[in-house]
């Protein structure tokens, strides 16, 4: 597949991501996508490149040889790949995501429960009767004791309001990374 294929299917898997998923055969029609703009971009590029005057001395004639060239790729991908319009989700969609990627409640408070258990059992090994957390252990308490409210839905999000999912949303975002579909 060329640069422009990868181009496209980047942008598509971004912007569409649910239009992307209903190809049958995604590198098959990314690589026939990115062959048509690449002959495309060639044809637009010997057009104007015959417009230019033959005397220009050698170094102009490469710099307004690469302009004409980035002009076409430019005006190629706006036609075939940035005019495809973007889906946007639904924000009890992207809630529904953001939740889904993350742990449950109940995994969240198992995993603060055995950091805690794992304090009582230090603290039993020290004999002394007060838990003894690390500094990394109360961090990630404090981290998960943060993210517990926020994925424990009182309702579901197509019941939200707009601005309640608006905010779980943006307050989801520090602990949701979007590229690994993980915690942060």
């Amino acid at each position: 597949m060329n640069k422009y294929g990868l181009i496209a299917q980047e942008h598509w898997k971004k912007h569409a991501p649910s239009r992307y998923a209903t190809l049958d055969d995604p590198a098959t029609f990314f690589r026939t996508l990115g062959e048509s703009a690449a002959t495309q971009v060639d044809q637009i590029a010997a057009t104007l490149e015959r417009q230019l005057d033959p005397n220009l001395p050698y170094l102009e004639r490469v710099g307004q040889i690469n302009s004409i060239r980035m002009q076409a790729e430019e005006s190629v991908l706006h036609d075939l790949v940035y005019s495809l319009e973007s889906e946007q989700p639904s924000l009890a969609a992207e809630l529904e995501q953001m939740i889904g990627d993350l742990p449950t409640p109940t995994d969240l408070q198992a995993s603060i429960d055995r950091i805690e258990e794992a304090a009582v059992d230090e603290a039993e090994r020290e004999h002394s009767s007060t838990p003894i957390l690390s500094e990394q252990q109360e961090e990630r308490i404090t981290y998960l004791s943060a993210l517990l409210p926020l994925v424990t839905l009182e309702q579901e999000p197509d019941e939200m309001s707009e601005a309640a999912l608006r905010d779980r949303i943006l307050a989801l975002r520090p602990f949701w990374n979007p590229e690994t579909r993980t915690l942060a």
